[in-house]
């Protein structure tokens, strides 16, 4: 099996792909970013951008699409501009990349969403399964075109009848290669006082998915998250840190009036998380692509916060 992979220079490759180089079966990887991959990262590099034209070239000879390519946030000075600029990559760019995957003939097209589609509201139940709705919450950008992208990723599978489609929702992804944010948010100083028991998942499970729904002829929408979730209590044991505790509507407040100076502690919507629960039932994924988690939500943190690299965010 030929495979190719957008955003094949981002955080997240550095796991997946040396995973899908170990895999029986997989006999080639063409890696799609503009920025060139490290270079002890197996692959082919092709410089292409998912939004412009030429994409279907780049995917010839391919039977499968591991759509990877996503910006994460924007923030600070020109963020109106910004945000138009995530739009383009994120949901236009993954229409054409659905496009041209079928158009060049591919087989399977295996695309990461995320947990946050669900969105965290008080009325969530105590878990989500992949049949709840989908209502990211106001503000949060990234979960609104994470939402559009599994949009354009049915559009394309019921205009292409013979392509097979699936969407990965994983919570948080830890581990070495886990985004700035992600890190900074383990070890920030403060938390929110009391919250929701929260969820993660360790970028190697994440692979593990991957290459099941790689392998095995399902479709769909499938939850991922490590266990147990992780309450506060859980969370300082994990890291070794006890911060001070804050209301959340009080670092709700204080992330909102950061986000148009800087990106750095993320958007203000995800904050919504921190006062509204939102747990994931992950029995189709084990029931179908026969994946369990290896790594515990708390291994989970422990490996995030270890001396390793800090990458940044896929580079579309």
């Amino acid at each position: 099996m030929r495979v190719a992979v957008t955003g094949g220079a981002g955080s997240l490759a550095r796991a997946v792909v040396p995973a899908l180089a170990a895999a029986p079966g997989i006999t080639a990887i063409r890696l799609l970013d503009p920025v060139p991959p490290p270079a002890d990262l197996p692959g082919e590099h092709r410089a292409v951008d998912i939004t412009a034209p030429g994409l279907e070239a780049a995917l010839a000879d391919c039977d499968a699409l591991i759509h990877l390519a996503f910006v994460v946030h924007r923030g600070g000075p020109g963020r109106p501009r910004a945000r138009r600029q995530l739009r383009r990559v994120n949901v236009a760019g993954s229409r054409n990349a659905f496009t041209a995957a079928a158009h060049a003939g591919l087989k399977t097209v295996i695309h990461l969403s995320s947990a946050a589609v669900y969105g965290a509201w008080p009325d969530n139940p105590p878990r989500l399964d992949e049949s709840a709705p989908l209502r990211p919450n106001p503000g949060f950008a990234y979960a609104e075109d994470k939402v559009a992208a599994e949009a354009e990723l049915a559009a394309a599978a019921a205009a292409h009848p013979r392509l097979r489609t699936v969407a990965l929702r994983p919570p948080a992804i830890l581990g070495p290669h886990a985004l700035p944010l992600l890190r900074r948010l383990l070890a920030s100083p403060v938390r929110p006082a009391g919250g929701p028991p929260l969820q993660c998942v360790h970028e190697e499970d994440v692979a593990t998915a991957l290459l099941a729904a790689l392998a095995r002829d399902v479709h769909g929408a499938f939850n991922l998250a490590a266990e147990p979730p992780l309450t506060p209590e859980r969370l300082e044991a994990a890291t070794g840190r006890r911060p001070r505790t804050l209301p959340a509507w009080l670092l709700q407040g204080l992330q909102r009036a950061a986000w148009p100076l800087t990106g750095a502690w993320g958007e203000p919507g995800w904050a919504a998380g921190l006062r509204h629960p939102l747990l994931l039932e992950t029995a189709r994924a084990r029931r179908e692509l026969g994946w369990a988690p290896a790594w515990s939500a708390a291994e989970c943190v422990r490996a995030t916060l270890d001396d390793a690299p800090c990458f940044p965010a896929a580079s579309q």
